[in-house]
């Protein structure tokens, strides 16, 4: 029981320090949302590189079947 208290009494304090926490991590939020659209980005690049390919390779296909008469 003694333990819902200091999670109550740590809510508080945070609550009530909460625009010095938001400040103070703003640096650190910002750096690691760039880090994730960085990431998102060059994955998004892989994939859209790999449909085209594929895209490509079908393409080749079909036009290799159609100049061999199928």
């Amino acid at each position: 029981m003694p333990y819902f208290l200091v999670i109550f009494a740590a809510g508080l304090l945070v609550g009530k320090n909460w625009d010095a926490i938001k400040r103070k991590m703003a640096p650190l939020s910002g750096a690691a949302a760039a880090k994730f659209d960085e990431m998102y980005a060059d994955a998004a690049r892989t994939v859209g590189t790999k449909i085209e390919d594929f895209e490509d390779q079908v393409a080749a296909a079909r036009q290799r079947s159609r100049a061999n008469g199928h």
